[in-house]
C-alpha cells in the first residue's frame, strides 16, 4: 500500500512537472511570436522612414537651390561682357569671365532642369508607391476573406457529409427499414404471387387482388361441376394456408420454409 502511495505520489509530481514545462513552453513560444511580430513591423517601417527622410532631404535641397538661384543668375550675369560705345571687344580677361558665367548659367540651367524632373519623378515614385501599398492591403484583405469563406464553406461541407453519414447509419441499424430489405421482401412476395398464379388454368392476373378473386371465381366453376374430370395440376400437394404467415415471420426464414414445402 506504502508503495502504491509513493506512486501516485510520483505520477502526480510528474504530471505537474509537465504542465509547469509545457506553461513555460507555450509563454515562450508567445513572446517568440510577439518578437518576431516586432521585427516584422520594424522591418516594414524601415523603408518608409527612409523613403520619408530621402524625400525630405531632396525637397530641402531643392529649395535651397531655387532660394539661391536668383542670386547665382545676378551675379553670374554681371560677369558677362556687353560692348558698349566705349569698348566694343572685352579683353581676353573679360572674355574669359564672360565664358566662365555663360557655362556656370548653362551648368546651372541644367542642374535646375534636372531637379525639376527628379522632383516629378520622385512625386509619381511616391503616388505609386501609396498606391501599392493600399493596392497590397486591399488584396490582403479580400485574401483573409476569400480564406475565410472558404474554411465555412469547408465547415458546412463537412457538417453536411457528417450528417448524411448519420443518416445513413442509422438508415443502416434500423430493422426492416432499409431499402435492400424492402426490395427484396417485394421480389420474394411477386415470386410467391407468380406461382401461386401458375396453379390452376386461369391466367395470372395483374394484381394480387385479382389474384384472389380469379381463384375464387375458378373454386366457384369447379364446385359447380361434380362430375367434370379431374385435373392435375401442377403442385398437387401446395397448401396456401401453411404459409398465410409470412408478415408474421422472418422473411428469409419464411421463403426456405416455402421451398422446401413447395
Amino acid at each position: 500500500m506504502l508503495h502504491g502511495v509513493c506512486v501516485k505520489e510520483m505520477r502526480g509530481v510528474f504530471t505537474d512537472t509537465v504542465a509547469a514545462a509545457k506553461a513555460q513552453q507555450e509563454v515562450a513560444e508567445a513572446e517568440r511570436q510577439r518578437l518576431a511580430n516586432e521585427a516584422a513591423a520594424q522591418a516594414q517601417q524601415t523603408p518608409e522612414a527612409d523613403a520619408a527622410a530621402r524625400d525630405q532631404r531632396n525637397a530641402a535641397s531643392t529649395e535651397s537651390l531655387i532660394h539661391s538661384e536668383s542670386q547665382w543668375t545676378t551675379f553670374l550675369q554681371g560677369m558677362i561682357f556687353v560692348p558698349s560705345d566705349a569698348q566694343a571687344d572685352p579683353t581676353p580677361a573679360e572674355a574669359e569671365r564672360t565664358h566662365l558665367a555663360n557655362l556656370m548659367l548653362g551648368m546651372m540651367r541644367g542642374i535646375m532642369w534636372n531637379n525639376t524632373l527628379l522632383q516629378a519623378h520622385l512625386r509619381t515614385e511616391r503616388q505609386q508607391r501609396q498606391k501599392y501599398q493600399q493596392d497590397i492591403a486591399v488584396l490582403t484583405t479580400a485574401i483573409r476573406v476569400e480564406a475565410t469563406q472558404q474554411q465555412q464553406q469547408h465547415q458546412l461541407l463537412n457538417s453536411a457529409l457528417a450528417r448524411i453519414n448519420s443518416m445513413e447509419a442509422n438508415a443502416s441499424a434500423a430493422p426492416g427499414c432499409t431499402t435492400d430489405a424492402t426490395k427484396q421482401l417485394n421480389e420474394r412476395i411477386d415470386h410467391v404471387v407468380t406461382i401461386i398464379g401458375d396453379i390452376g388454368v386461369f391466367s395470372r392476373p395483374d394484381t394480387i387482388s385479382s389474384t384472389v378473386a380469379a381463384i375464387k371465381t375458378d373454386i366457384t366453376k369447379l364446385q359447380t361441376r361434380p362430375n367434370a374430370a379431374t385435373k392435375t395440376y401442377k403442385m398437387p400437394h401446395f397448401d396456401i394456408s401453411k404459409f398465410d404467415d409470412y408478415n408474421k415471420s422472418d422473411a428469409l426464414t419464411w421463403w426456405q420454409r416455402f421451398l422446401t414445402k413447395a
